[in-house]
């Protein structure tokens, strides 16, 4: 069974699953084949399509697939599959609302998130900022919910930059203490907003927040200059992983549609659902090499943000892999734009991760 499984390879990692390490555990039991894998981003495209070739190759041998996630979760944040950050050094950017978009689209298609905001007060407001701050004395506390989503809101705890006392100081003592006490419960993505400022983004803050990189966020109404200038002051102090951009009418960036104009095709970077399709602006290789990190897509800020409390029946925060049938179907009606960025974000950490496992097992 095991040698079978070197068929499915990662189309990402161009290696197959079993010489990568993310086959870590196999059993047939009866017509079962209970298959572990080194899978932990729910709604990753790359990762659905290695779930569902495992699946056609076991029932290919006459068993029943049974697919589970090994989860990898972190002691620092018990809960919690995976925590990326999200910022900006660009004053015009307004990581709040971006991340409250993404958070909406990623709880619309399936996955578990929560959002730790540990911004100061913002000046660009958004469904986020109704979220009180946490009572910092008491010794647990279960993460307010705001709109179905737990949300753990700095705030006015936070002083602004350039006041007494000094920003990263604060937020060096808060980090910390909030994270030892919050009680996520299962959660597949914590998105950290930072604030807009490398002066207040403390190393021991970043230290104690198990992220598995940063997304840098700017405004692409005119280009991509704001969203390059954020990705490389940020990488100063935590590592870029990717960059989105943000517009009001979540169209690519003038620089992005000029360079497809002019013939610049695709990449296949993010997995056969990403990189096959030609509307997906992220996968434009040039605007990549030019930004240094992956170009994740175009968000407008507040597109999928329902007014009604969205429950979390959908949630995939169990160790099993959800089979094919289950598959988040999009709906017609729902921004394309800010659905691909959801679903980029995902094969990201999908592919982050998977890169790890892979090098623990050459280790």
């Amino acid at each position: 069974m095991r040698e079978r499984l070197r068929a499915v390879e990662d189309p990402i990692l161009d290696d197959d699953i079993v010489s990568l390490g993310l086959v870590t555990d196999l059993t047939v039991e009866g017509d079962d084949a209970l298959v572990s894998l080194a899978f932990n981003a729910p709604l990753s495209p790359a990762e659905w399509e290695m779930c569902d070739e495992i699946r056609a190759l076991c029932r290919g041998m006459g068993l029943t697939p049974r697919l589970y996630a090994d989860t990898d979760r972190s002691d620092a944040l018990p809960g919690v599959r995976n925590a990326v950050a999200v910022g900006t050094t660009v004053p015009e950017a307004a990581p709040g609302p971006a991340v409250g978009t993404l958070t909406m689209e990623l709880e619309r298609l399936g996955a578990s998130v929560g959002v730790f905001d540990l911004r100061p007060e913002p000046t660009v407001e958004s469904w986020l900022d109704g979220v009180e701050p946490p009572d910092v004395s008491d010794d647990q506390f279960v993460p307010p919910e705001a709109r179905g989503v737990p949300v753990v809101r700095l705030g006015s705890l936070v002083p602004d930059p350039g006041t007494v006392p000094a920003t990263d100081a604060v937020l060096e003592f808060l980090v910390p203490h909030v994270l030892e006490r919050a009680e996520w419960g299962p959660i597949d993505y914590l998105l950290v907003v930072l604030p807009s400022s490398i002066d207040a983004l403390p190393e021991v803050a970043l230290n104690e927040t198990p992220i598995q990189g940063t997304i840098a966020v700017g405004p692409v109404d005119e280009g991509l200059g704001p969203v390059r200038t954020a990705a490389r002051e940020l990488d100063s102090a935590t590592p870029v992983i990717g960059t989105i951009g943000t517009a009001d009418d979540g169209g690519p960036p003038r620089a992005l549609e000029e360079r497809r104009q002019v013939g610049a095709g695709p990449t296949p970077a993010y997995g056969p659902d990403c990189g096959r399709d030609r509307d997906r602006f992220h996968t434009i290789a040039d605007v990549e090499e030019d930004l240094g990190c992956p170009y994740l897509g175009t968000l407008t800020p507040g597109a999928a943000a329902p007014e009604d409390d969205g429950g979390r029946e959908g949630s995939t925060s169990d160790d099993r892999l959800p089979p094919s049938a289950e598959r988040p179907l999009a709906d017609e009606s729902e921004n394309r734009s800010t659905r691909a960025v959801a679903t980029a974000v995902a094969d990201l950490v999908g592919r982050i991760n998977r890169r790890h496992a892979a090098s623990r097992q050459a280790a």
